[in-house]
């Protein structure tokens, strides 16, 4: 029996720029690995920042998105490059002071929840 290439469990590591399934009228854009932790009651979490989302009246960069590692393995199609400068963890630490939560959703339909986050805000 052939094994699914989807359940492969990739290395997520800090610095790397993924490629990511996204819907069609999004603009081109990659993720970047932030940060990789085991959380005790939701179990690998992996933080990334998207580099360029649309929203009313433009272009955004996501700064801070947790996923589970599950969710993040379902929606990377390619590594892309690794970059040396260290990650920006402000919105890291914001969520992490917040007790924020943890989406295990792919990623775009996380940035189509951030989307409506900011809509609602206008």
């Amino acid at each position: 029996m052939a094994s699914d290439p989807t359940s492969e469990k990739r290395d997520f590591s800090p610095g790397q720029v993924w490629a990511f399934h996204l819907d069609p009228s999004e603009p081109a854009a990659t993720l970047t690995i932030l940060k990789v932790e085991t959380l005790e009651k939701v179990g690998d979490v992996v933080h990334i920042s998207v580099s360029a989302v649309r929203v009313p009246g433009g272009v955004t960069r996501i700064g801070h998105l947790p996923l589970s590692r599950a969710a993040l393995e379902k929606s990377v199609v390619a590594l892309v490059r690794t970059d040396s400068a260290p990650p920006d963890l402000g919105g890291y630490e914001a969520w992490k002071s917040a007790k924020g939560g943890v989406f295990t959703t792919n990623v775009s339909d996380a940035i189509s929840f951030v989307r409506q986050a900011i809509e609602r805000q206008k």
